[in-house]
């Protein structure tokens, strides 16, 4: 089993949105190439790097757990994979902190289903980046 990395879009949404964490894997450019450990991509150690400050055109990439874990407890909102039908097909909830109860959810809608757990975080993800508001 591995990790899942975020995708391009994914990773452009959170650079806006201020993901600032070290990670392994970056993007340079409008290539999208996947790079290791500054652009080497044989094997060396993989050191972790906040590819965001680097340039302008260059991205960190994440894992999508880790990118999960940064929206919940830096800006607390929540997103949730859930099965439908026996594990056949996937949609997300996403849960947001509200003054008034704990947690507001997020409708969604069930046209929106997904193959895998991966393809229902992946667009959660992108949709909880986008309820960010930069200061």
């Amino acid at each position: 089993m591995e990790d899942t990395i975020i995708s391009f879009e994914t990773a452009k949404l959170a650079k806006e949105k201020g993901f600032n964490i070290p990670v392994r894997y970056g993007v340079f450019g409008i290539k999208m190439k996947l790079t290791e450990n500054h652009g080497w991509t044989y094997n060396r150690k993989l050191e972790l790097r906040n590819w965001n400050t680097s340039n302008a055109n260059s991205y960190s990439i994440p894992t999508q757990a880790l990118l999960q874990k940064w929206l919940r407890e830096v800006h607390k909102i929540i997103i949730i994979p859930l099965p439908i039908d026996s594990y056949d097909s996937w949609y997300y909830k996403i849960f947001l902190p509200d003054v008034i109860s704990p947690f507001f959810e997020i409708p969604i809608y069930l046209d929106n289903e997904f193959k895998t757990y991966e393809e229902a975080l992946e667009v959660g993800l992108q949709e909880a980046l986008k309820l960010i508001t930069n200061k």
